[in-house]
C-alpha cells in the first residue's frame, strides 16, 4: 500500500514527483550560488568562523566548527559537488517520472534523504545554539516552528517520490495478476478444446449405406452427407 495516492490532494503522484524534481532543482541552484559566493570569500569566512567560535558557546559542535575553520575550502567544494550531483539526480527523476521507471528514482531518493538528514541535524543544532547563546524564547519558538514546517514539507515531497514507486509496483503487480488469469483461461480453453477433439475421435464416422446423386457433375458423382 502506497503512502499517498495524490500530491497536495489535487495532483497525481507522478505529476507531484515532477514538481518535486523541479523545486529541488531550484533549491540546488540557489544553494549552489550561495556556496559559490562563500567559496570566493573563503578567507573572510574563516575569520568570521573564528570570531564566532570565540564569542559563542558551541556546546557539542566545537570540534566540528574548528575542523571547518581550518578546512573551509574543502568543505565548501565538497558541498558544491554534492549539490551538483543532487541537481543531476533531479533531472534524472523527471525522466524517471515521465517513463515510469522505478530504478531511476533511487539516486534521488538516496541523495535527498542524505540532504534531509543534514538539514535536520543543522536545524536541531541551530536551535540548540540559539537556546544557549540568545536568551529569547520568542525567537527560539518562531525559528523552531518555521524550520519544522519547512522540514515537514521537504519530507512530504520525498514521500511523494516514494509513493510513486509504490504505486508503480502495485500497478505492475495487478498487470501480472491479470496476465496470469488470462493465461489460465487460455490454457483451460485449449485443454477443453483438446478434450472435445479427443471425445469426437472416439466415435467412428458415419458410413451411410446410401448415396445421393451429385447436384452438379463438376463436384463428382457422389455427395456424402455433412455431419
Amino acid at each position: 500500500m502506497a503512502v499517498m495516492y495524490s500530491f497536495c490532494r489535487y495532483f497525481s503522484v507522478r505529476l507531484g514527483t515532477i514538481l518535486v524534481a523541479v523545486s529541488s532543482m531550484i533549491q540546488s541552484l540557489i544553494l549552489g550560488a550561495i556556496f559559490l559566493v562563500w567559496l570566493n570569500n573563503a578567507g573572510q569566512m574563516t575569520e568570521d568562523i573564528e570570531d564566532w567560535r570565540t564569542a559563542n558557546n558551541l556546546i557539542y559542535t566545537t570540534e566540528l566548527f574548528e575542523h571547518i575553520q581550518y578546512n573551509t575550502e574543502g568543505y565548501l567544494k565538497s558541498a558544491i559537488v554534492f549539490i551538483m550531483f543532487h541537481f543531476c539526480t533531479c533531472m534524472l527523476l523527471v525522466y524517471a517520472a515521465l517513463e515510469c521507471n522505478i530504478p531511476l528514482t533511487w539516486p534521488f531518493l538516496v541523495t535527498e534523504f542524505v540532504r534531509l538528514a543534514i538539514f535536520l541535524f543543522a536545524h536541531f543544532t541551530a536551535m540548540m545554539l540559539v537556546k544557549e547563546n540568545i536568551l529569547d524564547l520568542g525567537l527560539l519558538i518562531a525559528l523552531s516552528i518555521s524550520g519544522g514546517f519547512l522540514l515537514l514539507g521537504l519530507f512530504y515531497c520525498w514521500f511523494c517520490v516514494v509513493s510513486l514507486c509504490q504505486c508503480l509496483r502495485e500497478l505492475r503487480a495487478q498487470q501480472k495478476l491479470g496476465s496470469a488469469q488470462v493465461n489460465l483461461l487460455i490454457n483451460e480453453f485449449r485443454h477443453l478444446a483438446k478434450t472435445t477433439a479427443v471425445s469426437r475421435q472416439q466415435f467412428s464416422p458415419v458410413n451411410p449405406s446410401w448415396r445421393l446423386q451429385a447436384a452438379h457433375s463438376n463436384y463428382g458423382n457422389l455427395a456424402w452427407p455433412t455431419y
